[in-house]
């Protein structure tokens, strides 16, 4: 089974496209346990106390990410710090259409997960899973 970790703008993307890229997951890889932190669920809070459109966008994410595993993280950390720590130490995958977190997760060799034209696109380091 792989783990995935999601950051909020893969969330919040996966609402803008009104896609399942949560069961596009499971076709790319097969089995997947999906999984947040707490700092995307504090994100995602923020975020839904506010007016409009990215408003309900957060509160739609938060029920989506309901039954999702919610790992603790350092208070004092940003989020991205806390996914790549996170996934370094527990070997995640990173699901994220953050560019400038795909550039650091691709140069610490963690394998990433990133929407492209809409399609979602799997950028693997073999020696980082194990294989």
């Amino acid at each position: 089974m792989y783990r995935v970790l999601l950051d909020t703008s893969f969330i919040m993307m996966a609402i803008d496209l009104s896609k399942d890229l949560f069961s596009q997951l499971s076709q790319l890889l097969g089995s997947v346990e999906l999984v947040v932190t707490s700092k995307v669920v504090e994100e995602l809070e923020k975020m839904s106390g506010k007016e409009g459109y990215k408003s309900r966008k957060a509160n739609l994410a938060l029920n989506i990410i309901r039954n999702f595993r919610v790992i603790p993280v350092e208070k004092s950390i940003s989020t991205d710090q806390s996914i790549l720590k996170l996934a370094l130490k527990e070997k995640f995958i990173v699901a994220t259409t953050d560019s400038d977190l795909i550039k650091k997760l691709k140069k610490l060799g963690i394998p990433v997960i990133y929407v492209k034209d809409g399609i979602l696109k799997f950028e693997e380091n073999y020696g980082f899973l194990g294989g």
